[in-house]
Formats: C-alpha cells, structure tokens, sequence
C-alpha cells in the first residue's frame, strides 16, 4: 500500500470515528457558552429561577438534577418540542466564570444531529434565544445590587429581641416586614432603647428546598428581667470573628452577596460556618433609591 492510500484510509477511519462520536456519543445536539464576572453561586441561582422569570416569555421549565454552584439540568417545553438543557458553570479566574449550556431535543435527535450544525433549525433558534435571555436577565438581576470591602472582622458580642421566621428564601424580606411590627411593638410598649441596626442571624438555610429560617433581632440592653411575651425571645449572640462584605441594593436580594462571600473564602481556603448574618443600615421605609442601601453581610469564620 503506497504512501497516498495509507493517507486517505487514515483519513476515512479519523472521519468515521469522530461521525460515529458525533451521532452516538455526544449527548447533545448544540452547545452555547457566554462569561460573567458574577459568582458561581449567583449564576446557580439566576439559572435555577429561570423557571420563574421564563413564564414572562410563555415558556415552561422544570429544575430536575442540580449541583450546588456547578451544574444544573433543566427540561424545557415549548410548543411541541421538549427540550433538556444542561448547564455546567465553572471558574476561570478571580474575575470571570464561565457559563455553558448543552441543549438537546429529545422528540427529534437525529434530524438535530443533522441540522444543528448547520444553524437553521427552529431548534437551534430557541437555543440561542434561551441562552441569550437567561444572560442579559443575568446582567439585568446584577445591576441592581453591589458587593464591595470584603474583609475579616471582629463583630462584639450582642443582646437582642427577636422572633423566629421561616419562608421561602426568596421571601426573606417579606418574612422581615410581617414581624417588624411584633418585636417594635413590644419594644416600644416596654420603652426598651435600641442598642443598635437591626439584624437577622440565620438559623438553617436549605438551599434544596429553597427554605430559609432566621431570627430577626433588634439589639437591646442586656437584662434578665425583660417582661415575658409569647411572641418575642431573648438571645445573646457571643463576639465572632466573620467574612464581611458590604451589600448596596434591595434587602430582598441580599442574598446574592452570600455567594460573593462563600466564593471568595474557597478561593483563599478560608473555613466558613452554614450560617449567615445580615445587618441593616437603613431603613427601607424611609424610601430612596435601594443602591443606596447598605447591609452589613457576614459568615463566621471557623478555626481561624
């Protein structure tokens, strides 16, 4: 066999091997990739809500398997079509992450894998139209919030009212608002001076079921003698040291500075505690625009 047939037989084997890849071994049918400075955790939650805000845009989306800050995997129904959507999240670097998405057509795979290549496909259009709605939400969600000055800090020990709350973890602010008035109320009855911003010390945040509980504390006087109430408690939180940052932006929405948070102590191997605080600076009653509100965010630190 002379030089020239060995080059075109290995030629067709290269070819049949990566045709046969292709059409049985990939598992999807088009793959679309875009970077972000935000987070990991922050794209996990933007893309795990993508069934909320898709409805805005008539399409209906089911979460079925994820993995917490990298990966998610999604089903998506639109007209007669039920796509699957892979979704795979990684960190290049201290300022950027990148975000792919593997979209296969389950009633039609092989016409996809035929047409898909070719970009002329309705299918290949609703992925990229997909793909592209889930980034410029993502770029529109992290405009209304900043997270500056983190830093390690020396919180001292507290004494406060508060009431327990548990809601969904996008309920979080309304949680606060209908308790407010329960522990002000007893506060003002008892002309007890506050001692300090409001806060909430989380007590359990399952990130499976989306459920948050919390208390939400007003610092007061230390005192063993505070009128009892079947509604308010009493705690005394000791002095810890905490990962802090400061959150600009909505309360409601605070809790994307968590995942700047948690981020940033793996990168540097920093041990954190499951249970993030929250500190309020301003009082959203008092109106103005929300990026000028501040909170206080913070996760203990553990054997440091």
């Amino acid at each position: 066999m002379n030089k020239k047939s060995v080059i075109k037989w290995v030629f067709f084997a290269v070819m049949s091997a990566g045709g046969f890849w292709y059409f049985f071994g990939l598992d999807h049918h088009y793959q679309i990739t875009f970077k972000t400075k935000q987070p990991p955790g922050v794209v996990y939650d933007h893309v795990r809500s993508w069934p909320i805000f898709a409805k805005t845009e008539g399409l209906n989306i089911s979460n079925i398997e994820a993995k917490s800050y990298a990966s998610l995997s999604q089903q998506l129904s639109v007209n007669d079509s039920l796509i699957s959507v892979q979704w795979r999240i990684t960190r290049l670097n201290d300022s950027m992450t990148k975000v792919t998405s593997y979209f296969r057509d389950n009633g039609h795979p092989i016409k996809q894998k035929i047409t898909a290549p070719f970009g002329q496909s309705d299918f290949v259009s609703r992925a990229i139209k997909s793909a592209s709605s889930v980034a410029q939400q993502l770029v529109k969600k992290t405009e209304n919030f900043r997270v500056q000055h983190i830093a390690d800090t020396l919180i001292p020990e507290k004494f406060c009212a508060y009431v327990p709350v548990t809601v969904k973890s996008a309920q979080k602010a309304q949680g606060m608002m209908g308790q407010i008035g329960t522990v002000m109320d007893y506060i003002n009855t008892h002309e007890l001076p506050l001692q300090g911003d409001p806060f909430i010390t989380v007590t359990n945040w399952d990130q499976e079921n989306q459920v948050l509980q919390f208390d939400f504390c007003f610092p007061i006087t230390p005192s063993e003698n505070h009128p009892a109430d079947p509604k308010v408690l009493f705690k005394t939180i000791p002095s810890q040291k905490y990962l802090m940052a400061t959150f600009n932006g909505n309360y409601r929405i605070s809790q994307q500075g968590w995942y700047y948070l948690l981020d940033h102590a793996e990168r540097r191997g920093i041990a954190l505690g499951p249970a993030p605080t929250e500190i309020y600076l301003n009082d959203p009653h008092s109106g103005g625009e929300s990026l000028d509100w501040s909170s206080l965010l913070l996760f203990p630190i553990v054997n440091q």
